[in-house]
């Protein structure tokens, strides 16, 4: 493969490894299972993806007439269905850094005052739960909420939901802890 497939690449393979697929199939999916928030997928990505693993032979697409309309229903090809686990193991055993820039801007942070950086911190914050409060209405912890489809329905996504939530409430402890240490000057 010449050059490393992304995470969009890899959402729509490990879709059509389930089942063969429309790419407004696709665009639902990512719609309803919020990729855009917790893996960077979004739905102006889908089709030069699509383009772009059928010009590599793993997804070939599928067209026919409904009406005026000309449909394309995509399939991942053995080939796909070769490499795709290769990829799997290949992202799980992954050494890269989650957000390389936020690591950036923690080890700089003496070029902003303290309360610009308790601001920025207090922002992040902000956001944490709001994403806490959103995964657990996806993964159904709220009972009150109909359960993201992503989470629930598709193999993998219940632990890719908790892996998140673990994440992201890791994040807010650290935060909090750090804020404090901001406020005594200890850090």
């Amino acid at each position: 493969m010449a050059t490393k497939l992304n995470q969009t690449d890899l959402f729509i393979l490990g879709l059509l490894k389930e089942k063969p697929m429309y790419g407004y199939e696709i665009n639902q999916i990512i719609t309803d299972g919020h990729t855009e928030r917790w893996a960077q997928i979004t739905q102006s990505a889908i089709y030069y993806s699509l383009r772009k693993l059928e010009n590599r032979g793993l997804v070939i697409k599928e067209c026919h007439q409904e009406g005026h309309l000309e449909q394309r229903v995509f399939h991942i090809t053995p080939e796909g269905l070769e490499v795709f686990p290769k990829l799997i193991a290949a992202s799980l055993a992954s050494t890269d850094d989650l957000y390389p820039e936020y690591s950036i801007a923690l080890m700089f942070r003496k070029a902003i005052d303290n309360d610009t950086l308790k601001a920025a911190l207090l922002q992040r914050r902000e956001f944490l739960v709001a994403r806490i409060a959103e995964h657990e209405k996806c993964m159904n912890t709220d009972k009150s909420v109909q359960p993201s489809a992503i989470f629930q329905h598709w193999p993998g996504g219940r632990v890719t939901g908790e892996r998140n939530l673990w994440f992201y409430r890791s994040e807010l402890a650290w935060i909090d802890d750090f804020l404090a240490k901001i406020s005594t000057n200890d850090h």
